[in-house]
């Protein structure tokens, strides 16, 4: 029942604006007597009692709700949950809470009593499905439209739906129709959702009932029982008939393009007050596009296309020939009245006026804005015309619209000459006042929303620009990367972004971290690597963000060394304001700062004794020093460690390191210079160091001046000899794997510079030779013990024999100059 308080515009309930703007959420309005049943573009549905001004109680769906329909005899609402599928809802639920609503929108759901909604209320579960509707307002069927490779799949369940079992519903009909320009290797995902509009026979129960000529226009003759007019993202307009039984002929047709997302689909009466039923199907697209089609005399099809001021944010059909269309900045009433555009009777001049469709809309204004949802309401006095609709702010509103104002232009409504409309006209103003301000201040945050989105795009260029800019420009944002251990003792890489650049980073700004590992662990966990998104908010010049993020999949489980590190930037081109999400398939603008390799180097730790092994029993020998596994201290001791040697020339070193120390200990303290935990190394003159493995085992770094003497024939060549010793092959591998790096990498320049000097002195050919060829037979015996393991009783000592030959292979007796 509407309020009698004189006011043309009424507002009823605040129910705060959704995250991300209209455009971020599918609201919806319905209104049965004084019920109100209101989605706002999130995850609640609220019940608004109009009559006791409160709200009733406040639904929590487990995903956005997309869509509402009511069944008013059954007392129940069907709400679409994106991504879930379709829930029944009882409406005489014992849960309402009766509380007023409040105005702070954080509290008002708590002060509702929010009763959640599980997945014992949903009777599809299907989470393709993209919208739906009641076939009947007496619940003769629902019909649902789901996307799938290149297709749209139209499917008809019959009312009541059962309980939620295994099992799910089987449909009393289905059609299959393709999706204009869809790619058959992935299911279509439009910006904007699907519409369904069903209409009945004009002898059916309850929806819109069409004349004979408008259901011979949509049927075709085919006997269908149903017919739903879907509007479709891809701007196709589409009549499928639902036969029972099937009926003969193409059910899908082609009606119109509106070359737009299509955002409306409805039906109308053109033929005046008192017609015999709906005769004019009419679409609106979001760009402002409005298409009408009219079963004309004798059945002869009448399509006229329009344009209004867009972009269109919601529509509604009234109960005669008026077309209500919402933007951002106003809503209209247009008149598709036959012969509404038509000249009128003059004065003296008898006769109807000229019938079909207008050529032009003359749409009027009713100083509304920014209404994102909009319903008529039933339950207005005759004559007049009652609009519930949910602003861009979340403001629920009623407008009332008395006769002459529901439609057509503004001169042709009847004037007031009566002191009580004088005073309605006066109170249209200031009503008009009041929706000049809202929509005075909607512009205003639209303007600041374009700024913002101005302003980051210029930002992103700016830093694009000077992370492009070549090699030779200093970068300005950078990130580094160490490895530190976290309290619990995991083993993490901690990443920091500094920003020495003249530009910030805003909202909208993400940083990208990817970890790779560089083989398979072999305790046989998992190889994937792992992608982190750390939204950064506000970064200044001249600020530094801190990011530790995991190294290993399963904090229990040591990482697989070496771990390559990847980092960049990444600023999203969505719509909404939150954090990006730099997901495959979206938009943004990716920036590279650069990779880094975390090594077993950087991640030991001081001093050495591995933490005490869990209890249980204990683990082979062999595994044990083959897979890294963590070893009783017994084990670990009874096992001969394995051994790898680096031999470098000493001028080689000294050109590298540029340090005055001695060379052995400036050696150690170059390699162990990332490490984070080996202060003792940086403080103190050693040249051997006993550490920590991320697994637990021991490690031994040894650096000693040797003298390495059969190869060159003017006698004796100083170098330095790296000894890594380890209880466990695998450590053993990454710890050997990590110090060539060392000299692969830092000292490329140095080699390159030294190329370009003295060369090396003069080798001896055949002590080569014969080192040659004691690789080549032990590389020979390898791959027969590979190949050839024997019997399964000779395992252990084919094994021994690997172990040996491993020594012998990673101790050669060639030095680095």
């Amino acid at each position: 029942m509407a309020e009698d308080d004189g006011r043309r515009v009424r507002y009823l309930a605040d129910f705060g604006r959704p995250v991300g703007g209209p455009a971020a959420g599918r609201a919806r309005v319905l209104c049965h007597e004084t019920d109100v049943y209101l989605a706002g573009g999130t995850e609640f549905v609220y019940v608004y009692d109009r009559e006791g001004k409160r709200l009733q109680a406040v639904y929590r769906f487990p995903d956005q709700v997309w869509h509402l329909e009511l069944l008013a005899l059954q007392r129940e609402l069907y709400v679409l949950c994106a991504r879930n599928g379709i829930f029944r809802l009882p409406l005489d639920r014992p849960t309402r809470s009766g509380a007023t609503l409040p105005r702070d929108s954080e509290t008002r759901e708590a002060a509702a009593g929010v009763a959640a909604v599980g997945p014992e209320a949903r009777v599809l579960a299907d989470p393709a499905l993209c919208a739906f509707a009641v076939l009947a307002a007496d619940g003769g069927g629902l019909v649902t439209l789901a996307p799938g490779p290149a297709t749209w799949t139209l499917s008809l369940f019959e009312l009541p739906l059962p309980a939620p079992g295994p099992r799910p519903p089987t449909p009393a009909g289905r059609v299959v129709f393709p999706a204009a320009g869809g790619d058959p290797r992935k299911p279509p995902a439009p910006r904007s959702l699907p519409v369904l509009c069903c209409v009945s026979p004009p002898g059916g129960a309850g929806g819109p009932r069409p004349t004979e000529a408008l259901w011979g226009l949509l049927s075709g003759g085919s006997g269908a029982a149903a017919a739903v007019l879907c509007g479709l993202p891809d701007g196709r307009l589409c009549r499928v008939a639902l036969p029972a039984p099937p009926a003969p002929g193409d059910p899908v047709r082609l009606l119109h393009r509106l070359e737009e997302p299509v955002a409306f689909v409805g039906a109308l009466r053109t033929a005046g007050p008192g017609g015999p039923g709906l005769d004019c199907v009419v679409a609106v697209g979001h760009g402002g596009r409005v298409t009408a089609l009219r079963a004309g005399e004798a059945g002869v099809p009448e399509l006229r296309d329009y344009r209004l001021p867009g972009p269109v944010l919601c529509a509604a059909c009234g109960a005669g020939s008026r077309l209500y269309v919402g933007t951002r900045s106003d809503l209209a009433a247009v008149d598709l009245a036959a012969g509404a555009g038509g000249r009128p009777p003059g004065p003296g001049e008898v006769g109807d006026p000229p019938a079909g469709l207008p050529p032009v809309l003359a749409p009027a204004g009713l100083r509304i804005c920014g209404a994102v949802t909009l319903a008529v309401s039933a339950g207005a006095p005759e004559g007049e015309v009652e609009l519930l609709a949910l602003s861009v702010e979340g403001r629920l509103m009623i407008c009332r619209l008395g006769p002459g104002e529901s439609g057509g232009p503004e001169e042709t409504r009847p004037a007031r000459g009566t002191v009580a409309r004088s005073g309605q006209r006066i109170r249209d103003l200031l009503s008009g006042i009041g929706n000049v301000s809202e929509r005075e201040r909607s512009l205003k945050k639209a303007e600041e929303q374009r700024n913002r989105a101005l302003a980051g795009l210029n930002e992103a260029l700016n830093v694009s620009c000077a992370l492009l800019g070549g090699p030779r420009d200093p970068r300005p944002i950078g990130c580094t990367i160490r490895a530190a251990w976290t309290p619990p003792g995991a083993l993490a890489a901690v990443c920091v972004l500094h920003n020495a650049g003249a530009f910030g980073l805003d909202r909208g700004w993400t940083l990208c971290v990817r970890l790779v590992p560089a083989a398979r662990p072999l305790d046989g966990g998992p190889p994937g690597p792992a992608t982190y998104s750390v939204p950064l908010g506000p970064l200044a010049p001249g600020g530094r963000r801190e990011v530790t993020l995991p190294l290993a999949p399963d904090p229990g489980r040591p990482p697989a060394l070496p771990v390559t590190v990847s980092c960049s930037l990444f600023y999203g081109l969505g719509a909404g304001p939150g954090p990006a999400d730099p997901a495959p398939g979206r938009e943004g603008v990716c920036l590279p700062l650069g990779r880094h390799s975390v090594d077993i180097l950087q991640c030991l730790r001081f001093p050495g004794p591995a933490p005490a092994p869990a209890p249980g029993p204990a683990p082979d020998p062999v595994d044990a020093f083959l897979g890294g596994a963590r070893a009783e201290p017994l084990v670990a001791r009874s096992a001969p460690p394995s051994v790898a040697t680096l031999k470098v020339s000493s001028r080689l070193l000294r050109d590298a390191l540029r340090d005055r120390s001695p060379l052995c200990c400036g050696t150690l303290r170059w390699l162990l210079a990332e490490n984070g935990a080996a202060d003792a190394v940086r403080t103190r003159a050693v040249s051997a160091v006993r550490a920590a493995a991320p697994d637990g085992n021991d490690v031994h770094l040894l650096v000693r001046e040797v003298a390495v003497t059969e190869l060159c024939p003017e006698g004796p060549v100083a170098a330095v000899e790296i000894r890594m010793e380890s209880s466990t092959l695998a450590n053993l591998c990454r710890l050997h794997h990590a110090v060539v790096q060392r000299f692969r990498v830092r000292t490329a320049s140095v080699m390159d510079g030294a190329g370009r000097g003295p060369g090396p002195p003069p080798l001896r050919l055949h002590p080569l030779r014969q080192i040659h060829s004691n690789h080549e037979m032990l590389l020979k015996e390898v791959r027969t013990l590979r190949d050839h393991p024997g019997r399964e009783d000779d395992a252990g000592a084919a094994a021994e024999r690997l172990l040996r030959l491993y020594g012998q292979l990673r101790d050669p007796s060639l030095i680095l100059l």
